[in-house]
Order: C-alpha cells, then structure tokens, then sequence
C-alpha cells in the first residue's frame, strides 16, 4: 500500500495481481463518506513496484486478509479477515447512480444488511490502513 491523499495498493489474489487506486471523499469532520475506485490487472506485481517506487513512494504497510466475496444485485458483499483487527463485512456499492447519491445509498445498504439480520452495524469511515495505523474509529452504530 503506496499512500498519496488516497492510497495506491498492488493486490495478490492467489497470485492473480491488481493495482487499486482509491479516492477517498471526506465529510467536514474528516470521516471518509466513499471512495471511487479504479482498478485494473496487472502482468508484474514487481514492475509495478518498481513505477510506483519510481514515483518516489514508499510503501506504507501490508494488509493481511482474506477475503470472500458474493454479489447481489449492485452489491459486493465480503467478508474479511484481517490480520491484526479481526473479522468484517463490507459492502459496496457498484451501480449506476452517481456520488450524488452516497446518503441514500448508504441508507439502501444498511437497511439491506438490518434486513439481513446481522443486528447492530459499525460504519468503519478510514480502511483498515487506517484501523491498522491506530488512525481510524470505527463509528455510527445502527
């Protein structure tokens, strides 16, 4: 994980590579509310090393998980298990609607993991990067 104002990552999945660039928006208190994502398949995990290193950044940690995904109509649905935090479930949303409309999808998502039954929700607004560094809260129960 490379970090900018929003992180760069390189992922191994059983060693099929990606390389993620996440943009993170803020609310005015500093909690993050979404991210873009852009993600694309990579050949060389270690060229692509080499170009970031190139870039004159350094590499900030790694992030141990697993992680099982399902998807359900825009959803990505995962569950992970992160070395040094323990275990989550994340959603995402992977639709057509625009930023515009992060509070009402936020909304769509917690009502559809109330719906779900998997009782009381943290929202988790800083990564596991974030939780890793001793940086981020994990904030608003529902």
């Amino acid at each position: 994980l490379y970090l900018l104002k929003s992180p760069i990552s390189i992922w191994d999945s059983n060693g099929k590579f990606s390389a993620n660039y996440k943009k993170w928006y803020f609310d005015s208190e500093g909690r993050g509310l979404y991210a873009e994502e852009n993600e694309t398949k990579i050949d060389n995990a270690q060229m692509m090393k080499k170009i970031i290193d190139s870039l004159n950044l350094k590499s900030l940690m790694i992030v141990d998980k697993k992680r099982k995904i399902w998807k359900y109509k825009d959803y990505e649905i995962s569950m992970d298990s992160v070395k040094g935090l323990g275990d989550f479930v994340e959603i995402e949303y992977y639709g057509e609607r625009h930023r515009e409309d992060h509070k009402k999808i936020t909304e769509e998502m917690i009502k559809f993991l109330k719906d779900l039954g998997c009782g009381k929700l943290e929202m988790n607004h800083s990564g596991y990067p974030a939780l890793l560094l001793g940086r981020g809260e994990r904030v608003d129960i529902f």
